[in-house]
């Protein structure tokens, strides 16, 4: 046994070496295949284990002619008798256990029977060493488990600590298993090449295989669980490939899985929804979440991409489930509007008695249910769009007076239809790019400027639309013009044109609307707490903001002592009696 593993006694009045001189007790250990008689001595054995104390007791024992109390441990094997006895007699196991044919597991079951709690605890420690450690290759490790851990885990399940090393080492394997599957998808990638489907998935993978281990091997056990609850949410959360977010991530799943596509018919919504709560419930930027897939979301709504309503739907309750009606809030709030525009359309499209407009959808949303504040443009509206925009607008503004819509640009898309080609194609695309496009129904060549004072888009943005237009070779750059290009060749009917930059500069709005919202929240939170509680601790105080605020996110110490200290000079609290208290 590795040294750092044996437990000493202290030196006792008697001989401690097991010897045949005055023993007054006989032991014969294993059954009629296999047995042996060790002769002992009672005192010793008394001495040092609760249970002979108790197994040899005068009103127990059974003595023969010669005054030699007879013993029997028939569930013990001879061999694992022999170290018992080892320990008992010299606070150590000298034999290497590797060089031994003793089941290590019956050996612990039996040093716990014997209530050798010392010893059990040095058996483990040698466990963890040997078999568990973390220079122990994975495969090692889970054939180990896989071999032995259901008969250790009924062995100890009714001892609160029996289990403690190894729950803590099947944890750090968990971490370790997890670390080193997202490590080799992202080595030598870039952070454009990691999928989100590629990502989530080995999250999964991961995840399924150890869960599948707590409920079958473990048996849900209590400390079990914790320990993989905790490593999950720690190579989870830290596992963040480049400069993308597990949320960022997860949202993309999420909206790759909920829009319409060839395999959508073919998937299983309940269990693709299933996989993505069971990641989701890790995340620590809850929060972060709720606006990235809300923003998705509010696309899929607008753009009818949505395979499926009901599945949306179901997403929404799960992620209401896990975090609360206010969590939910604006995306039900985004379902209702979407519903009631429908209806809008349909009663304008029969006003109008025609379908001439039944071509451009119109969707009212309340400010409460976007995602992010709106977007200032100053974009002229094509003649193509600007007639019936304005037929829509007399047309709502006579059903509700004291209302005035705004286009939402940034949220619009809309398909173009190129007949200029030698095979027609159709263009998805956003409302700027639109209005781009559109210019050139009525010339073919147009220089930087003319674009910009034709379509009111700003410099920055319309530079950054021209270059991903002619990178993609719908115009062609001619020294100072942009040329629409005749000779487009694509083999697909449908293209969709993506919006160059759009998702960058959302996540960092999000990221920088996220800080200030997390600093109110903060402070509002402390603030409650101390109204609540009348007086409080600053401990007690940052762990229940902690509390309080961590189904949405993870707030750092730090961040609630700058409240705290932010809103004492505001003068809303005040410390008094070494406790804080709002201000009257």
């Amino acid at each position: 046994m590795n040294e750092n593993h044996r437990v000493h006694f202290r030196p006792t009045r008697r001989n401690s070496q097991r010897q045949d001189i005055d023993v007054d007790v006989h032991i014969i250990a294993g059954d009629k295949w296999n047995q042996k008689l060790f002769k002992v001595h009672k005192l010793i054995l008394k001495e040092r284990s609760d249970y002979f104390k108790v197994a040899l007791s005068d009103q127990w024992v059974r003595k023969d002619p010669n005054g030699i109390i007879i013993f029997r441990k028939e569930n013990i094997s001879p061999e694992i008798f022999d170290l018992l006895l080892e320990y008992i007699y010299t606070g150590k196991v000298s034999v290497p256990l590797c060089d031994t044919n003793v089941d290590f597991v019956d050996l612990i079951g039996a040093a716990d029977e014997i209530l050798l709690p010392q010893l059990v605890i040095s058996l483990e420690g040698y466990l963890v060493d040997m078999y568990l450690s973390e220079s122990t290759k994975l495969l090692e490790v889970e054939t180990w488990l896989q071999s032995n851990i259901v008969r250790l885990v009924s062995l100890k399940k009714d001892i609160p600590e029996g289990l403690s090393l190894i729950r803590s080492r099947f944890g750090k394997h968990v971490r370790i298993t997890g670390h080193d599957s997202i490590q080799e998808i992202t080595d030598n990638k870039n952070a454009s090449s990691v999928e989100s489907t590629i990502y989530v998935n080995t999250l999964l993978k991961v995840f399924n295989k150890y869960h599948h281990m707590v409920q079958t091997i473990f048996e849900n056990e209590a400390g079990f669980v914790a320990s993989f609850n905790e490593f999950c949410r720690e190579f989870i959360n830290r596992n963040v490939p480049f400069f993308s977010s597990p949320s960022q991530l997860l949202v993309e799943f999420c909206d790759i899985f909920l829009r319409r596509n060839e395999k959508s018919s073919m998937v299983d919504n309940k269990d693709v929804i299933n996989n993505i709560i069971n990641i989701f419930k890790y995340l620590r930027d809850k929060d972060f979440f709720e606006k990235f897939y809300s923003q998705l979301l509010a696309e899929r709504l607008l753009t009818q991409s949505s395979f499926s309503e009901e599945a949306e739907l179901n997403m929404i309750s799960r992620l209401e489930n896990e975090c609360g009606l206010e969590y939910t809030s604006k995306m039900r709030l985004l379902f209702h509007n979407i519903g009631l525009s429908k209806d809008l359309n349909n009663q304008f499209k029969k006003h109008l008695n025609t379908d001439d407009a039944e071509q451009v959808d119109f969707y009212i949303l309340d400010m409460e249910a976007l995602p992010m504040s709106p977007v200032v443009s100053n974009l002229i509206i094509p003649d193509e769009i600007e007639k019936t925009f304005q037929r829509f607008k007399k047309f709502y503004k006579d059903k509700y007076p004291s209302r005035r819509p705004n286009l939402l640009h940034h949220l619009s898309k809309g398909e173009l239809k190129a007949n200029y080609l030698k095979t027609p194609k159709v263009f998805q695309a956003s409302t700027y790019q639109m209005s781009i496009l559109l210019q050139y129904n009525k010339n073919t060549s147009y220089t930087r400027e003319e674009l910009l004072q034709n379509t009111g888009i700003n410099q920055d943005l319309l530079d950054q639309q021209l270059k991903y237009l002619t990178d993609l070779k719908l115009l062609l750059l001619d020294k100072t013009t942009y040329d629409l290009n005749f000779e487009f060749n694509s083999e697909a009917f449908q293209i969709t044109l993506k919006d160059p930059e759009e998702a960058m500069q959302f996540h960092f709005e999000l990221q920088r609307r996220l800080v200030e919202e997390r600093k109110f929240q903060i402070e509002s939170t402390v603030f409650q707490t101390i109204r609540h509680h009348r007086g409080i601790g600053r401990n007690a105080l940052v762990c229940e903001v902690v509390i309080r605020l961590k189904h949405k996110f993870l707030p750092a110490p730090s961040m609630i002592k700058k409240a705290i200290n932010s809103l004492i000079e505001r003068e809303y609290i005040e410390y008094v009696d070494k406790g804080y208290r709002k201000v009257c």
